[in-house]
Order: structure tokens, then sequence, then C-alpha cells
């Protein structure tokens, strides 16, 4: 559970909107972490012929910056992984409404009137939905004990 900001609302609408990039995101930090571990000339895989250092003392200044790469991209990964799952806890407690008002208004920008006709409810139903959904998100984000 990592707390980005004190305005435990806002951070939660922008983890929403931004949670299909922080999947991708996440994809591509374990394949350069991967990436990473295979070019690292400490790793015992590479041949001598592979390695890319001239001599030892290179060899281990490489070898730290790649290490020091790895643990930035393991708490990057690590980061990633809490968000995505504090939003599948908390997408897990709406209702179908409120995942369809989630969707149209967070993830395909839809205003709360166009969302209100694309169900066909009123527009004061589509707003308590919106707070509704919107608490559950907090809670599960950033006040659910592990």
């Amino acid at each position: 559970m990592l707390n980005l900001t004190l305005d435990k609302r806002k951070e939660t609408l922008e983890r929403i909107k931004q949670i299909e990039t922080i999947k991708l995101n996440l994809i591509d930090a374990k394949a350069e972490l991967e990436e990473v571990k295979k070019r690292n000339p400490l790793v015992r895989t590479k041949s001598k012929s592979e390695s890319t250092a001239s001599g030892n003392g290179d060899m281990y200044h490489v070898a730290i910056h790649f290490m020091m790469k790895e643990k930035e991209l393991e708490l990057l990964i690590m980061k990633y992984h809490c968000i995505v799952n504090d939003y599948n806890r908390g997408y897990r407690l709406l209702t179908d409404s409120e995942k369809e008002v989630l969707e149209l208004r967070y993830h395909k920008n839809y205003s709360q009137q166009m969302t209100a006709d694309t169900m066909k409810y009123s527009l004061a139903r589509i707003q308590q939905l919106e707070a509704s959904l919107i608490g559950k998100m907090v809670n599960a984000m950033f006040f659910t004990k592990l």
C-alpha cells in the first residue's frame, strides 16, 4: 500500500484513471529487469567471450551499475504491484453498476451526463453511484489492512 499524497480521494482517482498505463508499465519494468539481469557481467550464465568489460575492475564497476539498476527496478515493480493489487481489491467490491460508471467516467472519459444517458439513469443516480464507487476504492486502496 503506497500513500503518495495526503489527498487520498485525489490519489485514488488518479490511480483509477492511470491503471491501464500502470499495468503496462509493470510489464515493461519486469522485462527491463530481466534484461538488466542478463547483461550483468557477474552473472555466471555468460561465457568469458560474452563479457564486455576489459578487466576485473571494469567488470565490477559495470556490475555495481547493473545491481543498482536491478534494485531500482525491483522497487518500481513492487510499487506497481501494490497499486494494481489495491485497485483490484477495490474493484472486486463494486457492484456491476458502479463498475460500469467507473469504466465510462474514468476509462472512457464520459461526463456524468453522458454516463447517465448511456446507462439510462438519472444524473442524480450516476452521482450516487460515483460517490459510492470512489468511497469503496479509497477504502480498499488506503485503509484495508493486509
